[in-house]
């Protein structure tokens, strides 16, 4: 079970990659936080993210689909990759 703590860092590190504040993180808000401290692996943890994430197909990842991913997916979007 999740607990509010862990859904309360899920939330923000979002806030911290939606640098426009839309409520949903494009590819390049993505690559721009990723890169800081994965460098040339930034764009393919990116392409992955996305493929995984972004179930409606949008292009973007919104929080609701954030929130789940984070939840089921803890190694995937954890905040020490920032």
């Amino acid at each position: 079970m999740t607990s509010k703590e862990e859904i309360a860092e899920c939330e923000k590190v979002f806030k911290k990659l939606d640098l426009n504040h839309d409520g949903k993180l494009s590819r390049e808000e993505l690559m721009a936080g990723y890169s800081k401290t994965m460098g040339d692996m930034a764009e393919s943890e990116v392409d992955r993210i996305m493929n995984m994430v972004d179930t409606d197909g949008s292009g973007f990842v919104e929080y609701s689909e954030w929130i789940v991913a984070s939840i089921n997916l803890k190694n995937v979007l954890t905040e020490e990759k920032f």
